[in-house]
């Protein structure tokens, strides 16, 4: 998008070169131009929440069994969702826990969290019947304490912008960007030094890496806004020693672009999507440096499977209807597939009692 590489080029002339994190920040959320501001991002790449149902009929099933288990029966709960989109996933889950737990209908509310203001009028629109359950807010901006209940998120962190690193020849490098959209290497800045300081690693020697700053300061504020309940983090990424690793010398940072990967960071800016996988360590770190308790992290699959995606196998089986059945089939298929969702997303549950 022409306009947004024109403003981001007379950034860099005028404040010196940009930070990677900056630039995506601008990519990806430029009121106007940005990718997640502008456009469908359903041409360039599908989450859980678009195979189906399933996904979100599991996710309440599950919201509703920690609910009983970690509140008083009459205690409200509010749930949150990061990166609410349009509203599809939100409103999946809403409806279900409508339908299948009438007792928590007047114990709940949803609020989703969504910065664009384009995709919140879709999702206020598309779950225009539910609004007496469901709100959409644009910020997150809930004080110390202020939520007892479940704070959720589906592809979230791994859209935070994000620094990438560089360790040339033994020397700590980041990567920054010119006035002409092109990179140069520079000495980190401080916060970032002290980011990798306290993750505890880098980068192998002449490879690149991420520094997701954003995410630990997204982890942050989530936890000291809850008082008590569940964050639920389901993303693709791992931990510290598997992300800066000699099998990832270019690092994890990639492009969506009509369901095709790419590195051409510079090209279709605004069009395209901008991601790389989750450093789980510093969600888990940040979520014990505020006193959540951390159950072990596990793939998309072995949740789905331990959370009672074998009720939704046996259903499809006893299906009378073969359009039916292949349509949840490869739902399942795709939800818990090892190769695919199944064993490249994560699930991370963090508990404050």
């Amino acid at each position: 998008m022409k306009e947004l590489r024109a403003i981001l080029a007379q950034q860099a002339l005028d404040q010196g070169p940009l930070p990677f994190s900056d630039f995506m920040q601008a990519a990806l959320y430029h009121e106007k131009y940005g990718y997640y501001t502008s456009q469908d991002t359903s041409a360039d790449f599908y989450t859980n929440a678009d195979v189906g149902e399933i996904f979100a009929k599991i996710l309440a099933r599950y919201f509703y069994k920690q609910a009983q288990q970690m509140f008083a029966s009459s205690q409200e709960i509010t749930l949150v969702e990061l990166g609410a989109g349009t509203g599809k996933l939100g409103g999946d889950i809403v409806g279900c826990l409508l339908a299948e737990f009438p007792d928590f209908e007047k114990r709940f509310c949803y609020i989703g969290v969504e910065t664009s203001a384009r995709r919140r009028a879709l999702a206020e629109t598309e779950n225009a019947a539910l609004s007496g359950h469901m709100r959409f807010s644009s910020e997150y901006d809930f004080p110390v304490n202020a939520i007892s209940g479940i704070i959720f998120s589906n592809e979230f962190f791994d859209a935070l912008p994000f620094h990438r690193i560089r360790n040339y020849n033994g020397i700590l490098e980041e990567i920054y960007i010119n006035e002409s959209l092109e990179e140069v290497a520079l000495t980190p800045r401080l916060e970032v030094r002290d980011y990798l300081s306290w993750i505890g690693r880098i980068p192998p020697e002449n490879a690149i890496g991420e520094a997701h700053l954003a995410c630990r300061e997204w982890l942050r504020k989530i936890a000291m806004s809850l008082k008590k309940g569940l964050i639920l983090s389901i993303d693709y990424g791992y931990e510290s020693h598997e992300l800066y690793s000699q099998t990832r010398p270019l690092g994890t940072a990639l492009c969506h672009y009509r369901h095709q990967t790419n590195r051409e960071f510079y090209a279709r800016i605004g069009e395209q999507d901008i991601t790389a996988q989750v450093n789980f360590s510093a969600l888990i770190q940040e979520g014990s440096t505020h006193g959540l308790l951390n159950r072990p992290l596990k793939t998309q699959s072995a949740f789905l499977l331990e959370h009672g995606l074998i009720d939704f196998v046996k259903a499809v089986d006893k299906s009378p209807d073969p359009r039916h059945k292949l349509k949840m089939s490869s739902a399942i298929k795709s939800l818990i597939h090892p190769e695919g969702m199944g064993g490249i997303f994560k699930v991370l549950e963090q508990l404050k009692s």
